[in-house]
């Protein structure tokens, strides 16, 4: 038969537990040495020495996950590219349809639109949409980068409004009987980004990064 653990190996196991580990133990269910050593560790932790000891780690603890978790890193790259990618291909768009506004765009959407006489207040809507989304992705991306408490509620508008945007126009363009051609690569731009923004608002919404990261004692930082 193997010898019962002693008082003093039964404290070394019970100062090992963690809070969480040591309170499911019942006293009732201990040997009588386990007993002995079960009294004696509740009497330890009850110690404002003790307690002192343990929110300290506590709070170290909180610390290091705060530490590693802020900062754009890990999954945030990943709206911090397309942010960046989408200002610069929205900054694309607007000059080139202010050049095809200005040279042979009426003639190539007269193939595409039976309406000629509302091809106008499309193009119109067309360039004021994109400048006016131009000059919000600037701000998100200005406040993203810099780490605002707010960038994370301006994410998700970014998101929504490139969606509502696109949907709008892409509805405008169907309502006006264009042709495929013109359609073509719309419908998967949109599909693409309601997809996206399924994914991230709910992340800028739950993610533990994202706290941390626009936390506001970071930004006065």
């Amino acid at each position: 038969m193997s010898s019962q653990p002693s008082v003093e190996e039964l404290l070394q196991r019970y100062a090992s537990m963690t809070s969480e580990q040591f309170a499911p133990l019942r006293r009732e269910d201990l040997t009588p040495v386990g007993q002995e050593a079960y009294d004696r560790e509740v009497a330890r932790r009850s110690t404002p020495e003790w307690q002192a000891e343990e929110a300290q780690k506590e709070e170290e603890y909180q610390r290091g996950m705060e530490e590693a978790l802020t900062g754009i890193r890990g999954w945030l790259i990943l709206p911090a590219i397309g942010i960046v990618v989408d200002l610069l291909w929205t900054a694309f768009e607007i000059a080139s349809n202010w050049s095809r506004a200005s040279t042979a765009y009426g003639d190539v959407l007269r193939g595409y639109f039976p309406f000629t006489n509302t091809r106008s207040d499309f193009v119109a809507a067309v360039l004021l949409g994109e400048t006016l989304f131009f000059v919000f992705t600037a701000m998100a991306a200005a406040a993203f980068f810099a780490r605002k408490p707010f960038a994370p509620r301006l994410m998700i508008a970014w998101n929504l409004i490139s969606v509502g945007l696109n949907a709008g126009a892409y509805a405008w363009a169907v309502s006006l009987g264009a042709s495929g051609l013109a359609l073509s690569g719309g419908d998967a731009q949109l599909a693409g980004q309601v997809v996206s923004a399924a994914i991230w608002v709910p992340y800028f919404v739950r993610s533990q990064r994202v706290r941390y990261t626009f936390a506001p004692k970071a930004d006065a930082a």
